[in-house]
């Protein structure tokens, strides 16, 4: 199975003036309520309902032999795109 982490991402410097954070704050935000595996080496420091999410498509989305089943990627993406909805109502509520 392949390895899911959160490898890198960007944020816009309008969007950290528009919810008043700073990178370091946002990041350590999204760490804490996200849910999203982050990992230290290969200890996983964090899970939540993404990391869930994105383990349940891959074994529903995935044949016993280990091979993606079509709507694995469809699936995830939903995953993300609950994630960022929940996200950006909590930014919401702190700004």
């Amino acid at each position: 199975m392949e390895s899911e982490k959160l490898i890198s991402y960007s944020v816009s410097p309008e969007l950290l003036k528009s919810i008043n954070m700073s990178a370091e704050e946002l990041d350590n935000y999204l760490k804490e309520k996200m849910g999203t595996i982050y990992y230290l080496g290969d200890n996983p420091v964090t899970r939540g309902e993404h990391a869930n999410c994105i383990e349940m498509c891959k074994d529903k989305y995935t044949d016993s032999d280990g091979n993606k089943i079509k709507g694995r990627g469809a699936c995830k993406a939903n995953c993300w795109v609950d994630t960022i909805v929940e996200v950006l109502k909590s930014i919401a509520q702190v700004a």
